[in-house]
């Protein structure tokens, strides 16, 4: 009859020490798939949400300012005054101000016909002015929104979400010669009913609404958006995760050719 043997004290204590690695190197393997599949997802994230919002306001800003000789009604273009169009009262553009992200409001109008739609997608149902307005809001002040006039019964519609800073620059002709071009890019605030404006600049700071980036890989820092400096640690960068900075220069191409 032979003799059984086992493990030896030394041979466990090394099986357990192997093991013990082999378990360490999955779960720090495990670890890093599972930041960089988040991080991946933020970028995407953002990308998606960015160029959308950017695409959508620029199409629309196209409009801005189209005539029609049919349509009996104060000229259209940017609304530099709250103003009330087809009974519906609209909130003038404004600038943010400079608490915090200091977001602006971009209202503007133009001459619809008859089966033209506002920002929102309502229908006009005849040949009218018709106005759009932009801006932040939402429980955590981070919604992109829209609200055309044609309906008066909505409350707007929100285009994104993660927008920690929206921010509008105004170019200005200031030089009567027949050629259209920018002369000085203006806040909203800095702008009068007589100046000519022939383009609008956006920019959009968007953060990422999925995934997240850990501290150790991107130590906080002030952004700029257009020309307002976002600090580190205040707010809208109080934490650190994925953003991306969007930014689009339209041209205005309704505008009074007598004036430019």
């Amino acid at each position: 009859m032979h003799a059984q043997k086992g493990f030896s004290i030394v041979e466990l204590m090394i099986a357990l020490a192997l093991g013990s690695l082999i378990t360490l190197a999955a779960v720090q393997l495990f670890s890093t798939n599972q930041r960089t599949f988040q991080l991946q997802q933020g970028l995407t994230d953002v990308q998606e949400q960015g160029r959308f919002a950017l695409d959508y306001i620029s199409r629309d800003l196209r409009t801005m300012g189209l005539r029609d000789p049919d349509v009996a009604s104060a000229d259209p273009g940017l609304l530099l005054a709250d103003s009330t169009v087809n009974g519906v009262v609209v909130p003038a553009s404004q600038d943010g101000g400079g608490v915090g992200a200091g977001n602006d409001r971009l209202t503007f109008s133009f001459h619809a016909r008859a089966g033209d739609t506002d920002c929102e997608g309502d229908i006009a149902g005849a040949a009218a002015l018709v106005a759009n307005t932009y801006w932040v809001a939402g429980p955590n002040q981070d919604q992109l929104f829209c609200a055309g006039s044609v309906d008066p019964l909505t409350a707007g519609l929100v285009l994104v979400e993660g927008v920690d800073s929206f921010q509008v620059q105004l170019g200005v002709d200031t030089t009567v010669d027949g050629v259209p071009a920018a002369g000085h890019y203006r806040r909203i605030n800095e702008v009068v009913a007589t100046d000519q404006i022939v383009s609008v600049r956006i920019g959009l700071l968007v953060r990422a609404t999925q995934g997240n980036l850990p501290t150790s890989l991107a130590p906080p820092q002030d952004l700029l958006v257009l020309d307002r400096v976002l600090t580190a640690g205040d707010p809208p960068l109080e934490d650190v995760t994925v953003r991306r900075l969007f930014t689009s220069t339209v041209r205005a191409r309704n505008y009074v050719w007598e004036n430019i």
